[in-house]
């Protein structure tokens, strides 16, 4: 029974993997908009099934120190919302929106800690990602470079910083594939290669600029890792990295891949919202001096989960960009667009100090295992560098509640003998 019942609950994992980039598949094809996504159901049925495990082993799921951080965290945030909501500056529907996904999230985090990884099972698990994501890619592909409607595409995602991010972890797999010799053969090496221009392309056209530096650091990180002492290998990798940066800001390339009447792909893509910011300046600006100001006003005890969104505006102040003043006027509908600002926001200085004891604790254990072990270990590596880019990733954007956030971190802090 335990044998059937574990396999089970890999299985749907595997199935809510595949089912997280069509986030909006429903809503396009169906014009329906649920809270039963097809990747919540199969998410829903991972967490019930890992209940059952457990009880049949009779013992509670495997967590460690890092791990119980983000448990604390998960209570304290319950916490300090129900002080605001027995306050009465309290919304409970945005409350109970944000919640329930993170509750529903960090339970599905934690089922993947019963599952018994091996390689193959996790190998398998990054195959899967990567053909549901290459199909939303290339819908993304379609979308921008062949028919030219839309300005940032996001295919069947929820977000185009999302699709982008998703293709970010693919690439981060396949390219340690291919520097650790692990993909045998010309063919599979140029599939992978080629997976990852295409990934390349893609992110571009969805315009994520933290996605789109991300994709351009990693492959410079995996190097640098790799090569230990030999730090010519790491300038190579500098080397390509800028000359592919470059190639692709040039305006002749640029209007090569013209997709359109409407606007010219310099207009849309990721490299020219890396040179301005839109509405007429950074959002951020406005956006993370409202969070430190909601941190700081609340005693450095936050005011709760969900409710930036609705009291946003009593936080920015003369705010510059008009994006921003238009969801102070509306006063509703505003992020922090940073993980670590949008929890001191939330949860004060005590959330923050939990979630960098999550964070920091799984990273640095990923360095001393890859100090330790000369040459470095294919799963470290791939581990590292995935939590890396969501810690990165974490300061630019809000990713706390996204789906693929926490695919990242499951991914990132799997337990698993090589």
């Amino acid at each position: 029974m335990r044998f059937r019942l574990g396999n089970i609950v890999y299985w749907l994992f595997l199935l809510f993997v595949f089912l997280l980039p069509f986030e909006h598949i429903l809503l396009i094809f169906m014009g329906m908009d649920t809270f039963f996504k097809p990747y919540r159901v199969a998410g829903m049925a991972l967490i019930v099934c890992a209940v059952l495990l457990g009880i049949f082993k009779k013992r509670f799921v495997k967590t460690n120190t890092f791990d119980l951080a983000l448990i604390l965290l998960f209570v304290y945030a319950l916490f300090i919302s129900m002080v605001h909501y027995g306050l009465g500056k309290f919304s409970m529907s945005t409350f109970m929106n944000d919640y329930t996904q993170f509750l529903f999230l960090i339970l599905a985090y934690l089922a993947t800690k019963f599952i018994e990884w091996t390689p193959k099972k996790l190998h398998t698990v990054y195959v899967v990602l990567i053909l549901a994501v290459i199909l939303n890619a290339l819908s993304i592909f379609i979308e921008f470079y062949f028919i030219g409607e839309f300005a940032r595409p996001k295919g069947f995602a929820d977000n185009p910083n999302h699709a982008a991010w998703q293709m970010v972890i693919c690439s981060i797999y396949l390219l340690s594939l291919v520097f650790f010799r692990k993909a045998k053969g010309l063919i599979p090496i140029l599939l992978s290669l080629g997976i990852v221009g295409f990934y390349g392309a893609a992110v571009m056209a969805t315009g994520a600029r933290s996605a789109l530096v991300l994709f351009m650091l990693a492959p410079i990180v995996i190097f640098n890792i790799i090569s230990n002492k030999n730090r010519f290998v790491f300038l190579i990798s500098v080397l390509l990295g800028t000359i592919y940066l470059v190639s692709f800001q040039s305006d002749r390339i640029l209007d090569f891949m013209k997709p359109g009447k409407n606007k010219s792909v310099e207009e849309r893509t990721a490299f020219d919202r890396l040179k301005e910011g839109e509405g007429g300046s950074d959002p951020r600006n406005d956006l993370w001096k409202g969070g430190f100001k909601a941190g700081i006003d609340s005693y450095l005890l936050g005011i709760g989960i969900g409710q930036f969104r609705v009291r946003g505006h009593e936080f920015i102040i003369n705010p510059k960009n008009y994006t921003v003043r238009y969801y102070i006027k509306k006063k509703s509908g505003l992020g922090v667009h940073s993980d670590y600002l949008a929890l001191f926001a939330k949860t004060g200085i005590i959330g923050v100090f939990l979630y960098l004891l999550f964070l920091g604790g799984h990273f640095f254990q990923l360095a001393k295992d890859i100090l330790n072990n000369n040459p470095s270990r294919f799963w470290d590596v791939v581990n590292i560098t995935i939590l890396g880019t969501l810690i990165l990733y974490g300061i630019f954007n809000e990713g706390f509640l996204i789906p693929t956030y926490w695919l990242s971190l499951m991914l990132s802090t799997v337990s698993i003998n090589e």
